[in-house]
């Protein structure tokens, strides 16, 4: 803003300065005279500021108000950008962290299976795979079972009835007992 050339904002020079005058003197003068003339404020609930500045020009003031907008932005924007920098440094750390846990843990279930001998074949752990081809085994005999047991439910009530099992049609054509009549010839001979 070159305030300090500004004569609105330069304190009124002594005919006789000093050689050694110090600048900082005349910066915390202009300073103290922009804060002066310098008024913000929050437009009710929102997020709006509003910034307002009293100057001997509409021109100057309008330049002053827009240069200190500008600035707060950008200082707005440099603390956004550190935040987000610093949350990156953050997170990537405890990636890092989480991904060397995630390697350990890993490494350690390959050791447990290979000291305990389990083997994975296209992703499935072999002992579960067997214990799923055992239960579906399982319920096909128990399937089966049903319904050898129903034929012969029905065969028992057919011989009760008629009194002899060659009479029964079905029976006869059955490879269930043909399979018993075959063990009863056996039993027979011994």
């Amino acid at each position: 803003l070159s305030l300090l050339d500004d004569p609105e904002f330069r304190p009124q020079e002594s005919l006789v300065r000093p050689i050694d005058a110090d600048d900082s003197a005349e910066r915390a003068s202009v300073l103290q005279a922009f804060q002066k003339r310098l008024g913000t404020s929050v437009s009710g609930k929102s997020y709006i500021i509003e910034v307002a500045f009293s100057a001997s020009s509409p021109g100057n003031a309008a330049r002053i108000v827009n240069a200190v907008a500008e600035s707060y932005i950008a200082m707005l924007r440099e603390q956004t950008r550190s935040a987000a920098a610093a949350a990156t440094e953050t997170f990537g750390e405890q990636l890092g962290k989480l991904r060397e846990e995630a390697q350990k843990a890993q490494a350690a279930i390959e050791a447990f299976k290979a000291e305990n001998h389990i083997v994975t074949a296209t992703g499935v752990d072999v002992n579960d795979y067997v214990l799923t081809q055992l239960n579906q085994e399982l319920v096909r005999l128990a399937s089966d079972a049903q319904e050898k047991s129903a034929r012969l439910s029905r065969v028992v009530e057919l011989s009760k009835r008629d009194g002899s099992i060659a009479s029964v049609a079905a029976v006869v054509s059955s490879p269930l007992i043909d399979n018993l009549r075959e063990q009863q010839v056996e039993l027979a001979r011994q």
